[in-house]
């Protein structure tokens, strides 16, 4: 499965073959399909176990009683942190979701962090915190920066600790109800400009 992932982060699914798998893994290509059926099958299984991986991280020492501030920054640190030990996992994640293996997969594998981001969601609406904007635009709202952030360290170097928590706290802001504005305070930036 490492091989598999590797193989997937570095070149994409289409050039990663079963064959290129067993050579990588050190195994005959046989060996493969006694574990899986099909090539498909196999990097399902790899993207379940990096979802599953991701998901114990980010609810190690998550406390749902917390107020909704610190069980989002808990969750979206962790997410963070997460990703950033492996950058391949993220790079697998993010061409497996562009293909139609992500159907096949069927959202099984981000289920449980789904739910627990939709209810860190309901909680926050509940409590007059968070915009009630559909939970999928919340999500991507949420993933945003983090995968923003990975994918510019992926060509450079690691972003200070000053810029990790801008940009978490940018994805809260994208969550939370602000302060509405006033029409005079619109019209005056019109004026400006």
């Amino acid at each position: 499965m490492r091989a598999a992932l590797q193989l997937v982060a570095d070149d994409g699914l289409a050039a990663t073959t079963t064959a290129r798998i067993a050579e990588m893994a050190e195994v005959a290509e046989g060996t493969i399909y006694r574990h899986f059926s099909t090539k498909d099958e196999l990097l399902i299984a790899v993207y379940r176990q990096i979802k599953r991986d991701v998901f114990e991280q980010v609810t190690d020492a998550y406390e749902p009683a917390a107020n909704i501030t610190e069980r989002f920054v808990h969750l979206w640190h962790q997410t963070f942190l997460a990703y950033r030990a492996d950058p391949q996992k993220l790079i697998f994640v993010q061409k497996f979701s562009e293909t139609e293996l992500v159907r096949t997969e069927g959202g099984l594998a981000h289920k449980p962090m789904a739910e627990l981001l939709g209810a860190l969601h309901r909680d926050g609406i509940h409590a007059g915190q968070f915009k009630s904007l559909p939970i999928d635009l919340m999500t991507g709202l949420f993933y945003a920066p983090i995968i923003s952030i990975l994918r510019a360290e992926q060509s450079g170097p690691p972003c200070p600790d000053t810029q990790i928590k801008t940009a978490m706290a940018a994805a809260f802001d994208a969550w939370r109800i602000c302060p509405p504005i006033q029409e005079t305070q619109i019209m005056e930036k019109n004026d400006a400009n």
